[in-house]
């Protein structure tokens, strides 16, 4: 039996690049040496039509691969940052892309699909800083102001979510999220066979 802890990454991706996130944060990076994974929940944005075609999708990766890439792959195949999101217009902050089906980044794995009526409860809980017009073309909104007590809530559902998915998978035991809301790590679960 192997024990397994991991960052789950509730979010809307990074449409226009085809890519997932992760923040590039000293500390969140650092953690990435106390977790075998992350994964990352994709939820639709309201304001974002093109969003829904992401929906439900469950990528995981390994997370030393994760912290490898922002710190020394991305920058061979994409140099000069070319991955790099970011500041964000209120919190300063970077996000650093990780392309979904792309050449450099086969570690990152499409696991599941969740239905869209389990996630339609993220739809109004959006934190993207884009806007769709009405012709379908996306824009930056300035007008809009990200939300902490709205990510949080997001980053929440997105943890019990992703519990219940894994209570559910063969082989998986004690799942149990972890109680520290700023912790190393989000989930940790015991396992007989190959995590999904």
């Amino acid at each position: 039996m192997k024990h397994i802890r991991g960052e789950i990454k509730t979010q809307t991706p990074y449409i226009k690049r085809k890519a997932v996130s992760y923040p590039m944060t000293g500390a969140q990076i650092d953690h990435l040496d106390d977790k075998d994974f992350v994964w990352f929940l994709c939820k639709a944005d309201d304001w974002l039509k093109g969003s829904f075609m992401w929906e439900g999708k469950l990528f995981m990766a390994p997370a030393p691969r994760v912290k490898s890439w922002i710190e020394k792959d991305s920058h061979i195949w994409f140099p000069d940052n070319g991955l790099l999101k970011g500041p964000h217009p209120h919190y300063g902050n970077f996000w650093y892309n990780i392309l979904v089906n792309h050449y450099y980044t086969k570690w990152l794995k499409l696991k599941h699909t969740f239905a869209k009526e389990e996630m339609k409860v993220f739809r109004n809980l959006g934190t993207s800083s884009f806007s769709t017009s009405e012709s379908g073309l996306m824009y930056k909104d300035y007008s809009k102001k990200a939300d902490k007590k709205v990510m949080k809530q997001a980053g929440d559902l997105g943890e019990l979510l992703m519990k219940k998915y894994f209570e559910r998978q063969p082989g998986v035991f004690n799942v149990q999220l972890n109680p520290q809301p700023y912790g190393a790590y989000d989930i940790e679960f015991d396992y007989e066979k190959e995590a999904s």
